[in-house]
């Protein structure tokens, strides 16, 4: 029985007007995976612990370096609430897509002990530079953003244009193609604004909001211009021993 109890898909629902607070039951044994900060409240018998990742598995952490793993140990049902934002919760199950999904880390609210999460070999991942992971197994993740998340699903060849800041979440099967506008040499290298041509069949989950991902904006905008400043000091330097 308490084998078959771990295999269980978790419980959930979502409450709240705006969806935006995710209730977890816990049967025994079972565990999620979160942050410390993103807990509402909780039943009193749940273990809660708080770990400090080493540092090989820091690479691939989706919650900053550490987890939190909440667990029923003592039998019964149990419950969690967990929310980071005030906007809706949604629920991706990966075993139920042919493909593989790439998130983005920073919309993950929490995820069931059947997910493994690694670093993604995605070239396409590299929109966001480091905060891509790929998904597998057969639990559950759960995203909150600071704005409403859509969930698009494209037939074979369909076509739709998405800003890249607003792109959450897409399966491997979806093909991508950047799109880039630039009046001058200088925004070639500065302007972060691009839409991507994002090509079907698939799913992409994007962002409602892209003044929601001002700050990511920004970021991107600093490593762009730190990596092209490295870029041209490294140019100057191999001339300067060309020459001398």
């Amino acid at each position: 029985m308490e084998s078959l109890l771990k295999q269980d898909q978790v419980n959930f629902e979502v409450l709240d007007v705006k969806e935006n607070l995710l209730q977890v039951i816990l049967l025994p044994n079972q565990f999620i995976y979160t942050d410390l900060s993103y807990i509402v409240y909780s039943s009193a018998n749940l273990a809660i612990r708080d770990v400090s990742l080493p540092w090989y598995k820091k690479f691939y952490s989706v919650h900053a370096g550490h987890r939190t793993r909440i667990r029923n140990r003592k039998g019964g049902v149990e419950y969690i609430g967990l929310s980071k934002t005030s906007e809706k919760v949604i629920a991706i199950n990966p075993s139920i897509f042919p493909e593989t999904f790439i998130i983005d880390k920073n919309y993950v609210l929490a995820y069931t002990s059947g997910i493994k999460i690694h670093l993604t070999p995605e070239p396409q991942a590299l929109l966001k530079k480091l905060n891509w992971r790929e998904i597998k197994g057969t639990g559950l993740v759960f995203l909150q953003g600071p704005s409403g998340l859509i969930e698009k699903r494209l037939g074979v060849d369909e076509e739709i244009n998405i800003h890249k800041n607003n792109i959450v979440a897409y399966t491997t099967s979806i093909k991508m193609e950047e799109s880039q506008i630039y009046k001058s040499l200088y925004e070639y290298f500065f302007n972060d604004w691009a839409l991507m041509k994002v090509k079907g069949p698939g799913t992409v989950i994007i962002v409602s909001n892209s003044q929601a991902m001002i700050e990511s904006s920004k970021s991107i905008k600093r490593t762009t211009r730190l990596d092209f400043l490295y870029l041209l000091g490294l140019t100057l330097l191999l001339i300067l021993i060309e020459f001398y």
